[in-house]
């Protein structure tokens, strides 16, 4: 699912990403929120059975929201619409889900590359801590 604002310049880089990775069957969903430029254009431009767009208002959490409440897989995952998926991720990441383990909700991965300006180097473990904690106490 890929919320997309303002996004004309980037975001067929992002499609094409996920459109490379593999032999894993994905639905992609845009969600168009807002924008002032030609993403919904953009967008548009894309066609196959596994692909739609969709719009909300602004803000990247009702394209999200929005997003999955029209998803239709057993997983759902968010690409920036100015971030791409590296070669063959969900075929590799494919090979450790546990579809039928029901004490998983959730993967948390890591990311690749990016510059230092724009990418705090934060350990995974320390990641999966802080969910962990504050989901626990968003259950209590």
């Amino acid at each position: 699912m890929i919320p997309a604002y303002n996004a004309e310049n980037t975001l067929a880089r992002a499609v094409h990403s996920i459109c490379l990775n593999g032999t894993v069957s994905v639905q992609i969903l845009v969600v168009e929120n807002g924008s002032t430029d030609q993403t919904t254009d953009e967008a548009n431009k894309f066609s196959s059975d596994d692909f739609r767009v969709l719009h909300s208002e602004i803000g990247v959490s009702r394209a999200r929201n929005l997003g999955i409440q029209n998803a239709e897989g057993k997983w759902i995952t968010f690409l920036d619409a100015d971030d791409e998926l590296v070669d063959d991720s969900l075929g590799k990441f494919s090979q450790f889900l546990q579809p039928d383990d029901p004490t998983v909700d959730i993967y948390i991965l890591g990311i690749k590359g990016g510059s230092e300006k724009y990418i705090r180097n934060i350990d995974n473990k320390d990641k999966i801590r802080f969910l962990y904690e504050r989901m626990h106490v968003l259950s209590n």
